[in-house]
């Protein structure tokens, strides 16, 4: 956000941004059963959400998620030419 736009009232707790939320001393990064979707639309719903799971259940704080995290963790659960 520029240094110049506001931060409304209603939102003086959270900034509400389409990635993420800042809070404080904290920053919250979401990624959605869409993101996935968008990385491998080869997926089905079901399957970009335990994608999605699969990547949270074995973040790496090193490395973090990445639309890549999101392809590798597809290609190992759902295998191309298995759809």
């Amino acid at each position: 956000m520029p240094d110049d736009e506001e931060i409304p009232k209603s939102h003086s707790t959270f900034w509400k941004h389409s990635e993420g939320m800042i809070d404080g001393d904290e920053i919250h990064i979401i990624w959605c059963v869409d993101d996935v979707l968008m990385a491998v639309p080869r997926l089905t719903r079901d399957q970009a959400r335990e994608v999605l799971h699969e990547a949270y259940n074995r973040h790496d704080a090193q490395y973090g998620i990445t639309w890549d995290t999101f392809e590798i963790y597809a290609d190992m659960m759902f295998p191309k030419g298995e759809e």
